[in-house]
């Protein structure tokens, strides 16, 4: 099968020109596309028929066969009734709007603002006042969001890639309403006034062929300046004119790194030359571009959406999304107090091996310093090898742990 897997990426000269370009000098060449083939055949193995299952999945948006029977002039005139569609209504309706048109609760939070609950809660308030405006008919059920939700939306079940419960897709005659109604003077995004304390939040994106985060110390002040070397205005020049002192920066490297590396902190707002900012933290453990750019909440973030540039602006909710995941990658070493003991009896517990089995183990490593775990995708030699080193090492530290 591998064999065959290989002809047919050797006729296929869109693969070569996307695996070509992307290899470094650091890489194997792979004249004959055996890695790429492997490559494949993971992906086939791992992922394949996953999407698939979750394409079929998404096709099955319920409440289908339920209408409330409005048309588009219906939802227009209700646009224009400020005791139907409240402030906070014309917010979720535009939010979702420019998200596409579909979006779970989760990914409005984090994009806009406001709670998962302002969503969720506004949206049934919204559909109840509807019903009370029209009598048009709801569906019967028990939970009592099912029968409000569907006057306004059809959903259908998030898949593993999505976060939140339900994904919500405006009903079409609402979706095409809103194209005719002017919402210019309703914001898109939660209230952000200044007020003691606050900042805002950026994606600082360098060019490791000309400096890097990396080579930055901490506490080091750099620049960068507003205009290119030709003269020209940054794109997205608005951002740093926007940048002021106390905002929070995340470093990221692009390509051949694509990684975020560092965080960061303006020092300096634009003095008509350049922006100034600081290292205040470097990432043990870089975050891979590809592993935020698959989380669905980060979709609609302004550098996924539009990469060209330096600066992009990030929302309070994408920036904490992305701060969640950091601890994830780079644990903090935790105060002696509050580390968790960790034995042989532990390990035994969790690991599906024999006492003898981790006694080999054990022994190997402290003889050899090395052991290698041969087994297929998650069977858990990851799990094992980190179970097994907290137990050689007595707790769970896993500052002292590194993933090579």
């Amino acid at each position: 099968m591998y064999d065959e897997i290989c002809e047919a990426i050797k006729l296929d000269l869109s693969i070569r020109e996307m695996i070509i370009p992307s290899l470094t000098s650091s890489c194997y060449p792979d004249p004959e596309l055996k890695t790429a083939t492997i490559d494949v055949g993971f992906y086939l193995a791992r992922f394949y028929l996953e999407e698939k299952k979750s394409e079929h999945e998404a096709d099955e948006w319920f409440s289908k066969d339920y209408s409330p029977n409005l048309s588009v002039d219906d939802w227009v005139s209700f646009f224009q009734d400020s005791s139907v569609f409240t402030t906070g209504s014309l917010q979720i309706m535009k939010r979702m709007k420019d998200y596409g048109g579909q979006a779970t609760c989760t990914q409005l939070s984090v994009k806009y603002g406001e709670s998962k609950n302002f969503y969720n809660s506004g949206s049934t308030s919204l559909a109840r006042r509807i019903v009370d405006k029209t009598g048009c008919e709801v569906l019967k059920e028990n939970n009592d969001n099912a029968r409000w939700w569907p006057v306004l939306y059809i959903g259908r079940y998030a898949d593993k890639n999505e976060t939140g419960s339900y994904v919500w897709k405006l009903r079409d005659e609402l979706s095409k309403a809103l194209e005719q109604v002017g919402l210019g003077d309703i914001e898109l995004y939660a209230s952000t006034e200044v007020v003691a304390g606050s900042c805002g939040y950026w994606w600082l994106t360098a060019n490791p062929k000309i400096w890097s985060f990396t080579d930055i110390k901490i506490g080091e002040e750099q620049n960068y300046t507003l205009y290119n070397e030709n003269g020209n205005k940054r794109r997205v020049f608005q951002n740093f004119l926007d940048a002021k002192v106390g905002d929070i920066v995340i470093g990221y490297e692009a390509n051949p790194v694509k990684k975020v590396v560092a965080l960061g902190r303006i020092t300096q707002g634009n003095d008509g030359k350049a922006i100034y900012f600081e290292k205040t933290g470097g990432l043990a453990s870089p975050i891979d571009y590809q592993t935020l750019k698959e989380c669905s909440e980060l979709a609609k973030m302004e550098f996924f959406v539009q990469p060209n540039g330096s600066l992009f602006k990030l929302t309070k909710g994408e920036y904490d999304f992305i701060m969640d995941i950091i601890p994830e990658e780079n644990p903090l070493k935790q105060p002696d107090s509050v580390i968790q003991k960790y034995t042989k009896e532990d390990f035994l517990s969790k690991v599906y091996m024999t006492e003898e089995r981790y006694d080999v183990l054990e022994a190997l490593l402290r003889n050899k310093m090395n052991v290698i775990l041969q087994g297929a995708p998650s069977v858990g030699k990851t799990f094992t090898a980190k179970k097994l080193a907290y137990a050689m090492m007595g707790e769970v530290d896993d500052s002292r742990i590194e993933m090579v």
